[in-house]
């Protein structure tokens, strides 16, 4: 009997790196087949994959409606009506199915429309500060001197101080 141990995370990226601990092989199936990575991948989905991302029943009932019928729930919605459960403030047939699917008025939700890249980059760190996401070349470049200000200095009398030399040719329009 083979069993891998494994202690579910609440982050699913998380979950799938450390797949070398993963699942209890005697709580997966009765049968005791071979433990696949399909199998565990399609267990890691059920388990973390939010069931608000699948189509509510209302929405897919809609969808299948024909047209006509569609036609009439459009007019309803316009007058007010809220059609699809889920959907309140839509005002018109679409919009309350984006709604009650928790999408935005741009039809995705957040997370699609940045993807996990952009989540993760905002602060891989989870307490970055801006200047360590940065890196020292933004706010060297952000000062004409170079950023070298402090609260008794301007800018050129800091670097003046540090001995840093300015290039003030750079800075200065030419004279006609």
């Amino acid at each position: 009997m083979l069993t891998v141990k494994y202690e579910f995370s609440r982050r699913p990226e998380h979950t799938v790196t450390k797949l070398s601990k993963v699942i209890s092989y005697s709580k997966l199936s009765p049968a005791k087949k071979p433990l696949t990575v399909s199998t565990i991948l399609r267990l890691l989905l059920d388990r973390y994959v939010p069931k608000q991302q699948q189509e509510p029943e209302s929405v897919q009932r809609i969808k299948m409606a024909s047209e006509q019928e569609r036609k009439e729930l459009d007019e309803r919605a316009k007058a007010g009506e809220e059609v699809v459960k889920g959907g309140r403030g839509g005002k018109s047939l679409d919009a309350q199915e984006r709604l009650a699917e928790g999408r935005s008025k741009g039809g995705q939700t957040r997370a699609d429309q940045l993807g996990t890249e952009g989540y993760q980059e905002m602060g891989s760190k989870g307490g970055q500060t801006r200047a360590s996401q940065l890196g020292t070349e933004g706010y060297k470049e952000m000062g004409k001197k170079g950023g070298h200000a402090t609260k008794e200095d301007s800018s050129g009398e800091a670097a003046a101080k540090k001995g840093v030399e300015i290039d003030e040719s750079k800075f200065t329009n030419p004279k006609e």
